[in-house]
Order: structure tokens, then C-alpha cells, then sequence
């Protein structure tokens, strides 16, 4: 069984000349944003697992290893997010200047 997600992306671009023919800029955005089910089961459904198994793997990895391996998560919320900023410069016919 595959639980409930969500999933959204959106962004833009803008972009143009600041000197006409000779510097230019571009702007970029998108952004990510996901919830996804990372686990549809109950630690009640793993056969041969019982609560007490999993604290005690927990206190292990905490107490001799220094790990928090957190909670048992039923979904996790992921999110991306990028940005592009870029100048084009033609000095001339035999040079150009890029910065991003």
C-alpha cells in the first residue's frame, strides 16, 4: 500500500540585455517541494520485531556509536531549491567575459 504524497515544483526566468548588444544578465528559480511515504508499515507488522527490539537498537547505536537514528518515520518531506545568476559580457569580436 502506497501512503498519501505531494509533490509541487514551480519557477522562472528572467533575463536580458543591460548594454544592447554587449552585457547581458539571466536570472533562474525552481524550487522542489515533495512529501513522500517512506514507510507504510507499523513496527506491529514486522514479524519477529517487537518495540522493545528496536529501543534496544537505538540505545546501542546512541549509547556505543554516538548515532540518533531518529524516530520510525511513516514520510519524509524532501524540498530542492535552485538558483542561477549569470552576466555575459562581449568586450569584442575576440573576447568574452561569462561570470555565474
Amino acid at each position: 500500500m502506497i501512503g498519501d504524497f505531494d509533490e509541487d515544483t514551480y519557477g522562472g526566468t528572467f533575463g536580458g540585455p543591460i548594454i544592447q548588444d554587449q552585457l547581458f544578465f539571466f536570472a533562474a528559480y525552481e524550487k522542489f517541494e515533495t512529501t513522500v511515504p517512506s514507510n507504510t508499515q507499523t513496527i506491529d507488522n514486522i514479524v519477529g520485531v517487537t518495540q522493545a527490539d528496536v529501543d534496544q537498537a537505538i540505545d546501542i547505536l546512541r549509547t556505543e556509536y554516538g548515532f540518533d537514528p531518529g524516530t520510525f518515520a511513516a514520510s519524509d518531506v524532501d524540498e530542492d531549491e535552485k538558483i542561477l545568476l549569470k552576466l555575459d559580457w562581449y568586450i569584442n569580436d575576440n573576447h568574452r567575459a561569462v561570470a555565474s
